[in-house]
């Protein structure tokens, strides 16, 4: 192993030696250097063959073994390729044999397929002959698929593969006429499962529950009953009307997948079709006879029609039901684009048109159409006859039996009934159209049809005149109540009869929701009669008449009145607390209602109840002395209010209190009424409508809007009553007190003072009026801050006196008490600011310069305009003061200082 490395070395630097020489050879120029280099090669390549011919000598065993290695292999090698050749020419004889055998095998083989075709035929014929006990066996358990699957697969072969032998024509015919009778035997048990089954099923039910001799006596009774006597159909009889049994749906499928291996799908379906409309007409007639045989002891009525309609409707879906698996079915045999629609809307154009007939029947506006469509006899040609088939006698279906028979109908016929059906036959119609895709339907455009031009003109003038009849009583439209559910307070009894008018266009709107913009329209016409009657009674009650100086009427309005309409003030009062208080606590149904205990007495006032809301005693001052102040701007500095422009008919009270309450129910309850509307009804009036103005004038409007700007006037309307009660009762304040918080010469024993007492009765009678037609929250808002503005108006009217005597001083105190105690009895508190009033006035006992040392000691108890007011008086009542110049600016002066002073942090 260490002679190979060395001898490798060797080698390498031998190479290295040879390459040196051969680069100095060929770029040396010297020929010296060359010829040492050629010697140096010379003697190297000697040395080399020495090295290998001492090499070769050393190994000489070694490569004869190699060269007689290389023989042996070189002579087997040929050997096999001689092997190899042998195994070549006898894969070639091979070959030629085996293909000389399978020549004979292929002769052998169609030979034996000669054989088995020949007795094939032979056995099929055989077969074809014997056909007609399978057939016999099939039909009698209805397996029509395997009849006529044999059927098929023998006329298959008698003119395919064997229409070429003679002598099978007899064959050919039978096999023809067997085709012809399980045609017929589909087509008649498809009619009966799509068509007679779904009718009579409902019929069924009717005729189990009628006595046995009554069944007896009817010839459709009785001919049904044997009909289904042995058949299962009375005991499973459908529970829903979107299913069919298990067993017609297979009946179907069997049937159409027989009818599609005669290829006579599309031929049958039409036949069934053209026979499916006079089938329902005969067995709707049926439903009729059966209906009446068991109200035959009652008055039929609309309630009898609604019975009738809803039990045909339940047969039409029971119908489309297993029409609809027949379109399924369809389907699965012949799945064509469209085909199962199609036939879906062919059955709802048959049934649509029994529906009409009977809806025509039963209304008397047009004549029937069954005659017309009993008429239209189809006019294709038809595929088979079925004049003498099993099921054609007995369900007259012929032309001239249905020609003869007359229209049956259940109740007296009337144009009125359609609303008792109105609702059931429109659902289904919109059920049509949401199966069928089209809109609208035949049955649709014939409901508008006698909506629109018999019965909504019929009910607008019925309409008008119990709208007239109820809104003519005169005086007594404004005064009779009466006690309705939805509200603790009697309702004006015109107001109930105008919303019962309205009640029924909403039921009618129910009933008939596509006809919602023509009816929603009686609502603007009732509400707008209503609306000019109580417009008419609202301007007698606010006109007054008062004579001027040349003795010329003059028409004016009252006081509160023309505030309630004042944008302003109405404005004003709308944004206090207590408006918002009134309009929060809900309508009046939502109050208390008073017991008859409260209602005795003004000292048992529920006003007690409601009067500790939820305001604090300071916002309840703060809101009391807004209304104050800008009631004794505007009205407090008037030297005279006339009794003409006060309300002093308690009967006029009366009716604005009822005028309210029910103006405000009406509102709200057509408000519900029009909130309870179905979504499809609110968006129908939700659209825009032609309206004529007085001047003649058209505009364009929305409905709904129209009608919610109809009510929100009358809610104004209601609003402007409950203001004007408010107002009233504080014009009759300034009416009585401002004489009273005048400086007049009274007797010192006098105990009271007339315009105090007269003030407390009316006040007492403006109470029990309200407290007998208004809720108790809205009498708490009339009364509630009474004391307070009484209380202002005295400190007020302060301003206004020259000088005020120590009687005067306790007479106003005195009248200030009489006013407060009359008060307490009707809110049953004590009215303290009031109180404040009085001592208001009993600071008088002290001079002016008593005075400000008072309020300096013991702080601000009132505004600087009021001890404005105090200081002017007591300086004008002081004897010396009064005449002196500059006392009263003075004072004045150093009250300033004083609440300055007091009002720095």
């Amino acid at each position: 192993m260490s002679d190979a490395p060395a001898a490798s070395l060797e080698g390498d630097a031998s190479c290295g030696l040879l390459i040196n020489v051969i680069r100095t050879l060929t770029t040396s120029a010297s020929e010296d250097q060359k010829q040492y280099e050629k010697s140096r090669l010379e003697r190297g390549f000697k040395d080399s063959a020495y090295v290998i011919d001492k090499l070769v000598e050393e190994h000489q065993s070694d490569v004869n073994n190699c060269l007689h290695s290389f023989r042996n292999v070189s002579q087997r090698i040929t050997a096999s390729r001689e092997r190899i050749h042998n195994v070549k020419n006898a894969l070639q004889t091979c070959k030629s044999l085996l293909q000389c055998r399978r020549d004979d095998l292929k002769k052998l083989w169609m030979e034996n397929a000669e054989q088995r075709c020949v007795a094939n035929i032979l056995q099929q014929i055989e077969e074809i002959k014997n056909l007609d006990k399978s057939i016999d066996e099939f039909m009698g358990s209805n397996n029509y698929r395997e009849a006529v699957s044999v059927l098929k697969k023998s006329d298959i072969l008698l003119n395919g593969p064997l229409s070429g032998i003679e002598g099978l024509s007899r064959l050919r015919a039978h096999i023809q006429e067997h085709s012809q009778v399980i045609l017929n035997r589909i087509i008649g048990d498809l009619l009966e499962i799509l068509v007679l089954e779904p009718f009579e099923c409902q019929l069924l039910e009717l005729i189990k529950t009628l006595p046995e001799e009554t069944i007896n006596e009817s010839v459709t009774c009785k001919a049904l009953s044997m009909k289904y006597s042995s058949s299962v159909i009375i005991q499973s009889t459908p529970t829903s009307t979107s299913t069919l049994s298990e067993s017609s749906s297979r009946r179907i499928a069997e049937s159409l997948e027989a009818l599609t291996v005669f290829d006579q799908l599309e031929a049958a379906l039409d036949h069934i079709n053209d026979r499916s409309g006079a089938l329902c007409r005969k067995a709707v007639n049926d439903t009729v006879t059966i209906l009446k045989i068991v109200c035959k002891d009652q008055t039929t009525d609309a309630t009898h029609l609604v019975k009738l309609v809803l039990m045909v409707q339940n047969q039409l879906r029971n119908s489309y039901a297993a029409h609809s698996v027949l379109a399924q079915q369809y389907n699965k045999v012949r799945y064509k684009e469209g085909s199962s629609e199609e036939i879906l809307n062919r059955f709802w154009t048959c049934a649509q048109d029994v529906l009409e007939s009977l809806i025509s029947d039963h209304l008397d506006i047009w004549p029937s159409r069954s005659q017309s469509l009993v008429e239209a006899e189809p006019t294709r040609k038809r595929l088979f006859r079925f004049d003498q088939c099993a099921f054609s006698g007995n369900q007259g279906t012929s032309k001239s039996t249905t020609k003869a028979q007359p229209a049956s109908v259940i109740c007296k016929p009337d144009p009125c009934n359609i609303v008792s059906i109105f609702h059931m036959v429109n659902r289904f119609a919109q059920e049509i159209e949401s199966v069928t895709g089209t809109s609208p339907c035949k049955l649709n455009v014939f409901l508008n049809s006698l909506v629109m031009e018999t019965f909504i003109e019929r009910v607008k003038g019925d309409l008008e005149r119990k709208a007239g009849k109820a809104l003519s009583g005169g005086a007594d439209v404004w005064s009779i109540l009466v006690s309705v559910p939805t509200s603790n307070v009697k309702i004006l009894a015109s107001c109930v009869a105008v919303f019962e008018l309205c009640e029924h266009v909403g039921n009618l709107i129910k009933n008939m929701e596509q006809y919602t913009q023509r009816f929603a329209s009686l609502w603007l016409m009732i509400i707008a009669d209503y609306t000019k009657c109580a417009s008419t009674m609202y301007e007698q009650i606010t006109r007054s008449m008062s004579a001027s100086d040349n003795d010329v009427v003059v028409e004016r309005r009252k006081i509160s009145a023309a505030w309630a309409v004042d944008e302003d003030v109405s404005r004003f009062l709308k944004t206090l607390d207590s408006w918002t208080l009134i309009n929060s606590s809900g309508p009046a149904s939502a109050s208390v209602p008073p017991t008859p205990a409260d209602v005795a007495t003004p000292s048992t006032s529920v006003i007690g109840s409601v009067l500790g809301g939820n305001e604090s005693d300071a916002e309840i001052r703060r809101r009391n002395q807004r209304e104050s102040d800008i009631l004794i701007s505007n009205i407090g500095n008037q030297n005279h209010i006339g009794k003409a422009e006060m309300i002093t008919d308690m009967n006029h009270v009366r009716a604005l209190a009822c005028m309210h309450e029910s103006l405000q129910w009406f509102a709200m309850n057509m408000r519900k009424l029009l909130s309870n509307l179905s979504p499809g009804a609110k968006q129908i009036i939700d659209v825009r409508i032609e309206m004529t103005e007085k001047d003649g004038q058209t505009q364009t409007e929305k409905l709904g809007e129209l009608i919610e700007q109809r009510l929100a006037n009358l809610e104004s309307m209601s609003e402007t009553c409950l203001l004007m009660l408010h107002l009233e009762l504080r014009v009759h304040c300034f009416y009585h007190l401002l004489p009273l918080a005048r400086s007049r010469t009274v007797p010192m024993h006098a105990e009271g003072d007339r315009e105090a007492e007269e003030f407390g009765r009316e006040l007492t009678t403006f109470y029990n009026v309200l407290q007998s037609h208004i809720s108790p929250t809205k009498l708490k808002y009339l009364i509630d801050g009474l004391g307070h503005l009484c209380a202002s108006i005295f400190i007020s009217s302060s301003q206004h006196m020259k000088k005020l005597s120590e009687n005067g001083r306790k007479r106003v105190c005195r009248q200030i008490f009489a006013v407060q105690q009359r008060l307490s009895l009707l809110t049953r508190r004590r009215e303290s600011e009031l109180d404040r009033a009085r001592a208001f006035f009993e600071l008088l006992n002290h001079d002016p310069d008593q005075l400000l040392a008072l309020i300096m000691e013991r702080g601000a108890v009132f505004s600087h305009i009021e001890y404005n007011h105090l200081l002017s008086l007591a300086v004008r009542s002081h004897p010396v003061l009064s005449c002196q110049p500059g006392a009263l600016e003075n004072r004045i002066a150093q009250l300033r200082q004083i609440l300055d002073h007091m009002n720095k942090p």
